[in-house]
């Protein structure tokens, strides 16, 4: 899990983690595998419960990479690509960027900001999902209805 967390809150500004981190994910998998198959003598007890938490710790490991994203692609300091530069006149002097806040959360920059803006749009969509999911399916269980129709409790699973 640090593996997925750590890439995706800096690999939209260095995209190498990405291979490195499907390096890391093979070479976990191998391991796993030769452990199973020549160390133990019985399988570890793995269940549902570490599955399911692994998978709800996960699901807000996007929102680093969007987030993380739109900052990296929209912050002139990380492409240093100043409009206008201002030089210091001492050494002590703070560094004047006019790089503001507010300037970039607003919902118009998912329009103006470029590629930072798509990533922004995500970003709210994700988080929105993220926080209207949990009311949705209290709702969806106070009413009595469901908004996906699909009932896979019938499916039957050989194991």
């Amino acid at each position: 899990m640090t593996i997925v967390y750590i890439t995706f809150m800096f690999g939209a500004g260095m995209p190498l983690l990405f291979p490195l981190a499907a390096g890391a994910f093979f070479t976990l998998y191998l391991l796993e595998t030769l452990s199973l198959h020549y160390i133990h003598q019985t399988p570890p007890a793995y269940d549902v419960e570490l599955n399911d938490a692994c998978l709800g710790k996960l699901q807000f490991a996007p929102l680093l990479i969007l987030s993380f994203g739109y900052w990296m692609t929209t912050n002139p300091q990380l492409q240093q690509s100043y409009k206008e530069f201002i030089p210091l006149t001492h050494n002590n002097s703070p560094f004047i960027s006019n790089h503001y806040f507010i300037d970039y959360v607003s919902p118009v920059c998912v329009f103006t900001a470029g590629p930072g803006g798509a990533m922004y749009g995500l970003f709210l969509a994700y988080a929105i999902y993220l926080m209207m999911r949990g009311p949705i399916r209290f709702i969806e269980a106070t009413c009595d209805c469901k908004i996906n129709k699909i009932d896979i409790s019938d499916i039957e699973v050989d194991e």
